[in-house]
């Protein structure tokens, strides 16, 4: 979290979200609630306007929002952003052979699986756009 971030809200975590901040802090490698999706566009992209739907998406709900703190506390706190924002990663593969291409997207997506999520900082949203094609693209959006 910034030292300059606006603060809309803070509240104890709900019941559910305590449950998985204890499955995340017992080990930060359990996935079970990482969701990855991942589809294939055809057609032209405009990557600024899919970006500025993607952060109205994160100013529409709050949880895109939050982050969690709790280390050093008595009890974890939902810390509510007035403001964040993303940048969709983009990178143009297309000019790969095809087996390389299906191998740098699976690359792609195990290594974003791995990284995960810093609750303390990090929006609980990205995405990314691999260009496989002269109009196709991969969208992985976690």
């Amino acid at each position: 979290m910034g030292e300059h971030a606006e603060i809309k809200l803070i509240q104890r975590l709900s019941p559910l979200q305590e449950g998985m901040l204890f499955q995340h802090m017992l080990d930060h490698n359990y996935n079970a609630y990482f969701e990855q999706m991942r589809f294939k566009l055809e057609g032209p992209l405009n990557l600024e306007a899919l970006q500025k739907s993607l952060n109205l998406l994160i100013d529409r709900y709050d949880i895109l929002r939050s982050v969690f703190m709790y280390e050093d506390l008595d009890e974890p706190i939902q810390i509510v952003l007035k403001q964040r924002s993303t940048t969709i990663h983009y990178e143009d593969i297309s000019s790969l052979p095809d087996a390389e291409k299906r191998n740098q997207v699976e690359a792609f997506c195990q290594q974003d699986k791995a990284k995960g999520f810093d609750l303390s900082s990090d929006l609980l949203t990205r995405m990314a756009v691999l260009k496989t094609g002269e109009a196709t693209y991969q969208v992985i959006w976690i």
